[in-house]
């Protein structure tokens, strides 16, 4: 059993404790600067609850914590976890700047305890079971479109629009959830050579509010949009958002369809491999709890002391956030690799 803190109380954390149960994970104490949240997640959860983050990280029944705080604290939680020797799941992003991802990376590098940023989407039987067949069974790849976008009601547009301190906590919504697509572009793909980018702003959206970038893997590209939009009802499940993804390569083309990153025990995915002989096949994946089988992994990975995804995972999505926006206000492509050795410095 992996004893647990939780530095954040916020919404997301419901998300990754409705099914402890069936992990090896037993939560200790939770951490909340909002003392009316703290205690009740440490309620729901029969657990001790603080407002000291280092109260929580001196405790010696604390041997891992969970960062899910609001995005602009995730580097700094998560160096003072690892220096008081805990290992660490961090919720995405990671980091907000390229210069925080330095220092986590490096953080992560010194320290005795593993960190694993939480990707939860490399945790779902569909993305895995495309990259498995996109790499070892559908080819030379010729094309890709990644579409990650949703339509937002004017109300909540208007809301976001006018709400500086969300915009304040979560930065910008290409860093909030676009590393989220980047990271599982990645681990399907490989590493990109280089980016061309433009991302766009609705209104007065004082951040971006629709990114298109082409992603050049030498001997294809891939396409990628992301954001947000007005027009709702779009997608499989006609709920405004569309997760999903069309591969076109030597042996077969590929589609996948995601369910609402909230709705995964309601839809199941849509896969469908079109073979070159004329074999059209749609495997029956199963409803998954992302959160449930990352807690699982982490706890799987700390018993290791190792991490999948980690740091370097965190730090490359942001490079590749940086590069896009660099090349937006160039209009050059930008040359990935560059990015990605600040790290290593």
């Amino acid at each position: 059993m992996l004893n647990l803190g939780i530095i954040g109380c916020g919404n997301i954390v419901g998300m990754h404790v409705r099914h402890l149960d069936r992990t090896p994970i037993h939560v200790t104490c939770v951490m909340d600067i909002d003392p009316a949240r703290a205690r009740a997640m440490g309620e729901r959860l029969g657990c001790a609850w603080t407002t000291d983050r280092a109260a929580l990280l001196a405790r010696d029944d604390v041997q891992a914590v969970l960062v899910a705080t609001p995005n602009i604290d995730h580097a700094e939680s998560a160096q003072a976890a690892l220096a008081a020797g805990k290992h660490v799941l961090c919720e995405k992003p990671i980091v907000t700047t390229l210069e925080e991802g330095i220092e986590v990376a490096q953080a992560a590098r010194e320290a005795p305890g593993i960190f694993q940023s939480a990707f939860m989407r490399r945790c779902h039987p569909a993305y895995r079971e495309l990259r498995r067949l996109v790499q070892e069974e559908a080819g030379e790849i010729q094309h890709v479109t990644i579409r990650n976008s949703g339509g937002v009601p004017a109300a909540k547009w208007l809301d976001i629009q006018n709400d500086a301190n969300y915009v304040r906590l979560m930065v910008s919504n290409l860093v909030t959830s676009g590393c989220h697509s980047l990271d599982i572009m990645r681990w399907v793909l490989g590493e990109p050579r280089g980016v061309f980018g433009k991302t766009r702003s609705w209104g007065d959206l004082p951040y971006e509010g629709y990114t298109t970038a082409t992603f050049d893997y030498d001997g294809f590209v891939a396409c990628w949009d992301y954001g947000l939009h007005r027009v709702l009802g779009v997608g499989d499940w006609r709920t405004g958002w569309e997760d999903t993804w069309e591969v076109t390569a030597e042996r077969a083309r590929i589609t996948l369809s995601m369910p609402d990153w909230d709705r995964y025990e309601e839809n199941r995915p849509i896969l469908r491999i079109h073979w070159g002989d004329g074999r059209v096949e749609e495997p029956m994946l199963p409803a998954c709890d992302y959160y449930e089988v990352q807690l699982n992994a982490f706890a799987a990975n700390v018993a290791a002391g190792t991490a999948n995804p980690d740091a370097m995972d965190g730090f490359r999505a942001q490079a590749l956030v940086e590069a896009i926006r660099t090349s937006t206000a160039t209009g050059q492509v930008e040359a990935v690799g560059a990015y990605y050795e600040k790290a290593m410095k």
